[in-house]
């Protein structure tokens, strides 16, 4: 008996041992892995951080890199899908965009800024069917969000919807007053309508907020030589004119202003959008143009000492 009660004793302490261990063993294992995800996480965001500075420095094919290589980290991040796109569609590169976009949905259904990016992408690739409903999302998520109201507007333009183009436009002014991109776009729903007194007022302010913004002085001198404004008409034609100087003899630095306008065109709330167009009139001695964008990448970013430091720096 005495050596049964030990050995029971002996097999207890064995267990018991064995319980502690394993406990002990989860609890690393644990530990362990709590560690290597919070890695994988910082990991993911410096892919985040990294792609984002290259898609705002316009280096699109190596934001690419790095936000694939971020994906394969995480593939469900709707952030470093959205960078993806948008360093895609930069390049002309429709049908990856909206790939990555779409995969970007399948996992966060309800992130506002995928909905509304695809939207965009949609409309490059002429998909009207798909555009509005993806639109329509973002606007439900995201009402007071000016740059689904100016998407919208841009769509209802191109599906010859011109009043509701109008009231799109003029929601988005509300919630961003003071950008020529928007007044811009106002203005040409406006022409569309048959509304051509006012759509003069619009590309007349547009031009005025935005002294290099050739598209709106264009605009603006052919419907005031149809209203027959002649002097209004001849003084745009020659703001105009004057900057199709830029690059006339220089086919890659037309390229590259047209790029420049796109970039603002597609997201007038980007601070950087503006600084480039500026660094670029600088570049060709055009510095009333290039003291206006820079004006305005302030306004947007009045807090950004580094920003300011730039636009400071090419200044003096």
């Amino acid at each position: 008996m005495k050596k049964l009660s030990s050995m029971f004793k002996w097999v207890s302490f064995v267990i018991v041992l064995k319980v502690l261990v394993l406990a002990l063993g989860c609890e690393s294992t644990d530990q362990f892995s709590e560690t290597n995800h919070q890695e994988e996480n910082e990991r993911l965001q410096q892919y985040l951080r990294n792609s984002k500075d290259l898609l705002r420095a316009r280096r699109f094919p190596d934001a690419v890199l790095v936000a694939t290589a971020g994906l394969a980290l995480d593939s469900t991040s709707a952030e470093l899908n959205n960078v993806l796109a948008s360093a895609e569609a930069s390049q002309g590169r429709y049908q990856p965009a909206a790939k990555a976009l779409e995969r970007a949905l399948r996992y966060e259904p309800d992130y506002a800024l995928t909905h509304l990016n695809l939207g965009a992408i949609y409309t490059k690739l002429g998909q009207f069917d798909r555009v509005e409903a993806t639109l329509k999302r973002a606007l439900e998520l995201k009402p007071d969000w000016p740059s689904v109201h100016r998407r919208l507007a841009e769509m209802y333009l191109a599906t010859e919807r011109p009043k509701e183009a109008v009231a799109a436009a003029r929601e988005a002014i509300l919630l961003f007053p003071g950008d020529a991109t928007l007044t811009y776009y106002l203005g040409r729903s406006l022409e569309a309508v048959g509304e051509a007194g006012s759509a003069l007022d619009a590309y007349r302010e547009a031009a005025g907020l935005d002294i290099g913004f050739e598209e709106a002085l264009y605009r603006l001198s052919a419907l005031a030589r149809r209203e027959s404004l002649n002097a209004l008409a001849d003084s745009a034609l020659t703001g105009f004119q004057r900057l199709r100087g830029i690059g006339r003899d220089d086919g890659e630095a037309r390229k590259k202003m047209k790029k420049l306008r796109s970039s603002i065109l597609s997201a007038p709330e980007e601070p950087s959008h503006h600084q480039k167009l500026g660094e670029f009139f600088a570049q060709h001695g055009y510095w009333d143009e290039a003291i206006n964008k820079f004006n305005r990448a302030a306004q947007l970013a009045p807090t950004d000492a580094r920003f300011l430091h730039r636009i400071g720096s090419l200044l003096t």
